[in-house]
């Protein structure tokens, strides 16, 4: 699999590494949904329900697509 792709909107990803949202931890190999792709492709909205209901921005090398 090519990393450096753009992930599409609605797809499935998982982060590499811990992520601080809303003052808690999502955890690494947590799954999300992106809900917006921006411009660059180099920055993702990503939607998550679990561990607790989160949405973040993140880069293009927080996450792998699923």
């Amino acid at each position: 699999m090519n990393d450096t792709l753009k992930i599409p909107e609605l797809s499935v990803v998982a982060l590499r590494h811990p992520v601080e949202c809303k003052g808690g931890v999502l955890p690494q190999g947590g799954k999300g949904t992106v809900v917006h792709v921006y411009r660059d492709g180099e920055h993702y909205e990503v939607e998550f329900a679990g561990p607790f209901p989160c949405t973040v921005t993140l880069r293009r090398d927080d996450i792998y697509p699923e």
